[in-house]
């Protein structure tokens, strides 16, 4: 079972409490809680890419999102509204920051067209009252998660893990293939609160495993082919061996129910074949 940690400053959750968040206590079942943080991804991703923001960006503006909602219930809270402040705060944590008079435009589009509101002529008036109930709403996302203003992202230790990995009996450097797919499960990790769970380095670790999987590969660390050690604890020496391993399987284990039971139970609600989670640039 996994216990409440920390990793660094930033708070790590137990199972339990991602089981019952306030969503949960006000009613909301796990498959709507799992439909509102699927459309609010989906928001946040289209929003960031129309306006060219980095990967850094959408990691840290969906991180935030899963912390925001570990204090407030979608019950009381419009979560397109709060999906827009997550990745306005987000910009300006990253450094890349967006001015509202560029921010406000393609938000509030987004936000219509994901409601199937009418379109309405976005005048000096209405950009303004748009304007101010960002800023609070920004105030807002920054009181909830204490000000906390450094994320690491799992992508970055699973670059640099892909440089150091090696496919099968071979010493070819691990396949620009096997990081894409590792990466994109990576992208998909951010629909499930998984990155409130693990720390950085272990959601990448678990994501190379995951992606070997997928493409039916052996992983070795470069040059220790066929060593008892599993890559992964020599890549992570701080921890044991039986740690990562409990902690890998949680992990895989909620990807797994991700791709097999919760996606497809959304499209089959939706009546549509494919899913619409679209992918972070690399």
């Amino acid at each position: 079972t996994t216990t409440a940690a920390r990793h660094g400053m930033i708070r790590l959750y137990a199972a339990e409490e991602l089981e019952n968040t306030p969503s949960r206590q006000d009613g909301i079942d796990a498959s709507k809680e799992f439909r509102y943080f699927h459309e609010a991804t989906c928001f946040i991703r289209h929003v960031a890419r129309q306006l060219d923001m980095a990967p850094s960006v959408l990691f840290t503006a969906m991180h935030i999102f899963h912390r925001f909602f570990m204090v407030h219930s979608f019950k009381e809270i419009s979560r397109l509204t709060f999906a827009g402040a997550c990745l306005f705060v987000a910009g300006k944590i990253e450094e890349q920051p967006k001015k509202t008079d560029d921010f406000i435009p393609v938000f509030e589009e987004a936000r219509r067209r994901m409601r199937n509101d009418s379109p309405v002529k976005l005048t000096k008036e209405l950009q303004l009252r748009w304007r101010a109930k960002l800023l609070r709403c920004e105030r807002v996302v920054l009181q909830t998660i204490d000000f906390e203003l450094n994320y690491e992202h799992p992508i970055h230790p699973l670059t640099m893990f892909a440089k150091q990995l090696r496919v099968d009996e071979t010493d070819i450097m691990c396949p620009h293939a096997t990081l894409q797919q590792a990466c994109n499960c990576l992208n998909d990790s951010y629909l499930l609160p998984i990155c409130l769970q693990y720390p950085p380095e272990e959601i990448a670790a678990a994501m190379l495993e995951l992606a070997s999987q997928k493409l039916s590969q052996n992983l070795h660390y470069a040059g220790r082919y066929g060593d008892a050690q599993p890559w992964y604890q020599i890549a992570m020496p701080n921890k044991t061996s039986f740690q990562f391993i409990d902690r890998k399987f949680e992990i895989l284990e909620q990807m797994k129910d991700l791709y097999e039971v919760k996606l497809k139970s959304l499209l089959q609600a939706a009546g549509t074949n494919t899913p619409h989670t679209p992918r972070t640039p690399q």
